[in-house]
């Protein structure tokens, strides 16, 4: 099927390795996938995925190249044979990122795959990246060569500050006595300093006490929680990470 060539579509994965890249032979057309983390724009910008300062980035962008186009040549649109795709620059990358591609040239004949791999660790500053992408087609229309240079200005990525030590790890509760009577111990570990909301239910959904605490972070915290009946409940703490919950036995 004959393309435009300002509609080249690059085919994008997540892909992560340490060296060149390898295409993705199930490939078999043109488009565009963006890899999972990634969102379209209404204005069919992409944004991939966000990077992380300080942080290992890697992601591979597969190519699919189609083996003939339509081109307005002359002054009237015509069918022209790809002989081959390169890829020449990517500017604006974050500082800290590099691309490579399978080959060393970075180039494609019609209709074979590729693949380009973006990679680095990110050192700053926290902004968003337009990328600008170059990709030159040697065409062949009849028997005349053309050489025509494409730029894509539709990807970008955003860099994002390093998470906190607490971000990366799983928030854990700690809740005792267990069956408790009137009161709960509440431990809390890889959260930050904050207020803390909780919430006593039974099983039926029915609240039966709630309250909140100042958590800081090392310590325990006692509360009542009043002198419901003998019974299985429900206890949920909200935090900024989201909500927490645990069965709790209550026996006098």
């Amino acid at each position: 099927m004959k393309r435009l060539l300002l509609s080249l579509l690059i085919v994008f994965s997540a892909y992560g390795t340490m060296g060149q890249c390898t295409p993705d032979a199930s490939i078999t057309a043109p488009g565009i996938f963006p890899p999972a983390g990634s969102t379209v724009n209404g204005d069919a910008t992409v944004n991939l995925p966000d990077a992380e300062i300080g942080t290992m980035y890697d992601q591979v962008i597969q190519v699919g190249i189609p083996s003939d186009t339509s081109i307005v040549f002359a002054g009237t649109t015509v069918s022209a044979t790809v002989d081959s795709f390169r890829l020449e620059l990517i500017n604006n990358l974050p500082a800290g990122l590099s691309f490579n591609c399978d080959n060393a040239t970075c180039s494609w004949p019609g209709g074979t795959n590729g693949c380009v791999r973006i990679f680095g660790t990110p050192t700053g500053p926290v902004q968003e990246h337009n990328l600008e992408v170059g990709i030159r087609g040697y065409l062949q229309v009849l028997t005349f060569p053309i050489d025509t240079l494409q730029t894509e200005n539709r990807f970008k990525i955003q860099v994002n500050a390093p998470a906190s030590l607490n971000e990366n790890k799983k928030v854990s509760l700690e809740l005792y006595p267990n069956p408790a009577s009137d009161h709960l111990n509440i431990e809390l570990a890889n959260i930050a300093e904050q207020t803390v909301e909780w919430t006593l239910i039974d099983l039926s959904g029915r609240l039966v006490s709630q309250g909140e605490f100042l958590h800081l972070p090392g310590t325990e915290t006692r509360i009542n929680i009043g002198t419901p009946s003998n019974g299985i409940y429900l206890i949920q703490l909200s935090t900024d990470r989201g909500t927490l919950t645990r069965r709790v036995t209550i026996h006098e």
